[in-house]
């Protein structure tokens, strides 16, 4: 055998042709092979249920947690030095361009490399700050589907450099369906800050973009619909897209990941509600705040949940029902919140209120509202009319503008601002469908807007105001302070026929309002952001959890004999005294929900949005009973939905059981069984 036959086989990577081998050399691993590095310790709560569900799977933070000890056991390993270090590409399997730098060095150090510049864009330089003997760094922005050339500089505690090199990197194809997802129009010469993220929409991409409108990231999973959700510059929630439960109208996610841009899951986030649209970080500690819904009002979404994120306890919620008379209380979604943003300098909140044309600053010591952005003369008869804040029509030439079922409302910053003054700036779709006002303009248009608003004086002043294609729905504006530009996200874009046409996403400047950069997303999203990852917390270890799952969902109740459905389950499941209807024996379209799987300690099945009742497990001793008639489904848009409804198995007796449903108001067995040891 050749030796390059023999590099070959034994997994090693010719970065280029054989005769550049040893310059570049470095071997190259995948996460198939990362799996074998330590043994698998069986110890998650999976593995304590004898079931013959066949599809079974781990919690995922435990998982990763098994990859990370992986990982850490490698950059102890002197074999991997700086002239011949291991690179796994992709080692979480859910980030696509990105990889890990294995090696040890004599002395600390930390870690510089610079991915080259391809495709029209700039290099991109990162810094693994962590001082140390023992090297696990980040690769992160490669190109998809090329050799990525990187520099790698090692630098000490001073910043004066030791030693560097070149590698050149393999850069992981993209999938198919998401391929050539940005075509620029009006390229910037570079973005202020390393890439913008696009994540969201019916189609669920969540990927990175340069300036160029190269995808440098991409995360191989689809989030629920309003995409993820970010906690800082390295970690965000990750809200399933298939795991929900049945509410009043929108079936929200109740299983979400925390995780991070290095594809990591830490642990699973479990919430009873599940969460929408949006959420919002407080400074200096794990609380957040995130839209969610009342659930027992026979509204949706219309709260906001105050949440320990590192322990999944809700600490306060606000229903909005209760701050508001109810004049506008016409239907289920009357209010529909699409975004909050924490304000620390007052402990207060601004909201988007998307089904009543309001942004409001919302209270948190004394809780309530002590102003709202809205047209006046909505609420001219309502008893939030002294709530709302003046127009000061001081600086226009025209009329003041209004916004119309608006999304994104984020207090900013600008350079050149009014130190006096708050600053929010505001997508306007500018669509009234939802509810419709008599001084609507139906300009077929939306919008960008900065107001600015003196709290003391209660007015408030058109600042900015920016002509976009037409979005109906979600969409964003944000503000980055060192450029002093807006990034703008039509997210959902729409010709003068409303046929869809993907996403658009734009850069101005903020003091000139001129077109800097232009972009077509191939497909819709729900917002667009700059981002600059924190390579060194990605570099890092993750911390310890002592358990892999917080938060909790909705429990299952043991069957008492004074339940009303008490003799039809025991006469059907137990005495066998009724006809049951047999899975086998049922029709196609019911066959739809008997996808039966393990998610750590959940037991879900796929059925359709409330006609999907219960799941029964039960033996001759004990019948649980996990039920999803506490609500009904008021919108026919939501009806067709399908998606896995979830037991928890945790708080149940340790026993053997049969897993029965009820379906349509009709009770089926199924051939399947779970023992709990």
């Amino acid at each position: 055998m050749s030796i390059i036959n023999k590099i070959k086989h034994e997994s090693y990577l010719l970065f280029a042709d054989p005769y550049h081998l040893l310059k570049n050399k470095a071997i190259v691993k995948d996460r198939v092979w990362l799996k074998t590095v330590i043994p698998f310790e069986k110890n998650d709560y999976i593995d304590t249920i004898e079931t013959n569900i066949t599809n079974r799977q781990r919690t995922q933070g435990f998982f990763d947690n098994h990859l990370e000890m992986a990982i850490d056991h490698l950059k102890m390993d002197p074999q991997y030095t700086f002239n011949r270090p291991l690179y796994i590409k992709n080692p979480f399997l859910r980030s696509l361009l990105t990889g890990v730098l294995i090696f040890t060095t004599k002395d600390k150090c930390k870690v510089e490399y610079t991915v080259k510049g391809q495709k029209k864009a700039k290099d991109v330089t990162f810094c693994d700050n962590n001082l140390t003997k023992h090297h696990r760094t980040a690769i992160f922005g490669l190109y998809a589907d090329v050799i990525n050339h990187v520099y790698v500089v090692l630098k000490d505690e001073k910043d004066n450099i030791i030693t560097s090199r070149n590698l050149k990197l393999p850069g992981l194809p993209l999938p198919e369906e998401s391929q050539d997802l940005v075509k620029p129009l009006k390229a910037t010469d570079e973005f202020d800050t390393d890439f913008v993220l696009v994540t969201g929409g019916y189609h669920g991409d969540s990927f990175m973009m340069d300036e160029a409108g190269n995808v440098r990231y991409f995360h191989d999973y689809k989030p629920q619909f309003y995409g993820v959700y970010n906690l800082d510059d390295t970690n965000f929630i990750f809200p399933t897209r298939g795991q929900r439960r049945a509410e009043f109208g929108n079936g929200h996610s109740i299983v979400s990941y925390v995780t991070d841009f290095f594809g990591r899951y830490h642990y699973t986030l479990l919430n009873e509600k599940g969460f929408h649209h949006w959420s919002t970080m407080v400074n200096k500690d794990d609380t957040i705040y995130i839209l969610s819904s009342s659930l027992y009002d026979e509204n949706m979404e219309n709260s906001i949940m105050k949440l320990n994120v590192k322990t999944g306890e809700v600490l306060e919620e606000y229903n909005m029902n209760d701050y508001f008379d109810d004049t506008y209380k016409t239907r289920n979604d009357w209010c529909h919140v699409n975004s909050v943003q924490y304000l620390e300098e007052d402990n207060s909140l601004i909201l988007s209120m998307r089904n009543i044309h309001t942004v409001g600053k919302f209270n948190l010591d004394k809780p309530g509202f002590e102003w709202l952005i809205a047209n006046p003369d909505f609420y001219k008869d309502t008893e939030q009319k002294d709530l709302v804040l003046t127009p000061d029509t001081s600086n226009l030439s025209e009329d003041f503008s209004w916004f119309f079922q608006q999304h994104c409302a984020m207090p900013i910053k600008p350079n050149n601002g009014d130190k006096n003054r708050l600053y929010v700036a505001i997508f306007d779709n500018h669509t009234a469908n939802r509810r419709p006002v008599s001084y609507f303009d139906k300009d077929k248009h939306s919008y960008a807007l900065v107001y600015s608003i003196d709290e003391k004086k209660k007015e408030i002043r058109l600042e900015k105001r920016i002509k976009l294609p037409l979005a109906q729905t979600r969409s964003s504006v944000r503000y980055e302070e060192k450029s002093n530009r807006l990034f703008i996200c039509c997210a959902n874009r729409r010709d003068k026929d409303y046929e869809s046409l993907g996403a658009m996403v734009f850069e101005y400047d903020y003091d000139t309002c001129e077109m800097i950069s232009q972009y077509e997303i191939k497909n819709d999203c729900f917002q667009a952001f700059p981002v600059s990852p924190n390579i060194t917390e990605l570099s890092s270890s993750l911390p310890h959890h002592d358990t892999y799952s917080v938060g909790k969902v909705c429990d299952p109740y043991k069957l008492e004999k004074d339940n009303e459905d008490y003799d039809l389950i025991v006469d059907s499941l137990i005495k066998k005294t009724l006809k049951t209807t047999n899975v086998a024996e049922s029709t196609d379209e019911f066959l739809q929900v008997m996808d039966f799987r393990l998610v750590g300690d959940l037991l879900q099945i796929y059925g359709k949005d409330h006609d999907f009742q219960k799941i029964i497990l039960y033996n001759k001793d004990d019948i649980y009973v996990q039920d999803f008639t506490d609500s009904y489904q008021p919108l026919p848009v939501f009806y067709n939905e399908v998606y896995y409804q979830s037991m928890p198995l945790n708080i149940l007796k340790k026993a053997h059981y049969n897993i029965a449903i009820k379906y349509e108001g009709k009770i089926y067995t199924s051939d399947y069984y779970i023992t709990l040891s």
